[in-house]
């Protein structure tokens, strides 16, 4: 073997060592650690050797505030729950409101349905009057809000209600508003921190 091909072959195998050492500490240094709340719960929820217990809150701190409001969210932010739980509805006019209920009389001053109002009508209605006198003049919350103020603090779970109702069960039903919300998700950087649910199998899929 001449010396020229004997130097090559060291090469060679110099650089090999060096690609497997570097593959080999890639492998075992240790994950970046989460940068958030939202973060973190989402590696516990992968980590299959993990002991972390899931705190979810459903519509908010209703204990205390009105369900799905302004308060009761910031309240379970303050507790430091896992997952946040919130129903959306649609305005007249497009616009995502937080509300469980199709219609406001359960948990406003006004009447009828959410649909049939837009949003500049529905703020109107007082939303905490009827849950406590303390809480009078709260009005009616747009997804966008909580995504602006809370987005990456915790993991959303968003029951999109409007997919429950059967019109989206069946052909030529309205705009299912999946690129808004998926805009929205996608403004506020939090995709992989928020999961939809609906008991609409097809909203799903095409979602």
């Amino acid at each position: 073997m001449s010396r020229t091909n004997h130097c090559d072959m060291i090469k060679a195998q110099n650089l090999t060592f060096l690609v497997l050492a570097a593959l080999t500490m890639l492998s075992c240094s240790p994950k970046p650690a989460p940068v958030n709340k939202a973060e973190k719960v989402v590696a516990a929820l992968h980590d299959p050797d993990s002991k972390y217990v899931v705190v979810v809150a459903h519509r908010g701190d209703w204990r205390n505030y009105p369900e799905n409001s302004l308060p009761a969210i910031e309240s379970v932010i303050r507790m430091g729950v896992d997952v946040m739980e919130l129903d959306l509805k649609l305005t007249k006019d497009s616009v995502l409101v937080l509300s469980h209920d199709p219609t406001l009389d359960r948990m406003t001053t006004g009447h009828g349905n959410i649909r049939d109002y837009t949003y500049e009508e529905l703020l109107k209605f007082d939303f905490g009057s009827k849950y406590s006198p303390a809480l009078k003049g709260l009005h009616i919350v747009k997804f966008e809000e909580i995504l602006k103020k809370f987005a990456c603090t915790t993991i959303m779970n968003i029951h999109v209600k409007i997919w429950d109702e059967d019109v989206y069960k069946k052909g030529n039903a309205p705009d299912p508003q999946y690129e808004k919300i998926a805009g929205l998700l996608h403004q506020y950087d939090c995709e992989h921190h928020c999961y939809t649910m609906t008991v609409s199998d097809k909203c799903h899929r095409e979602f």
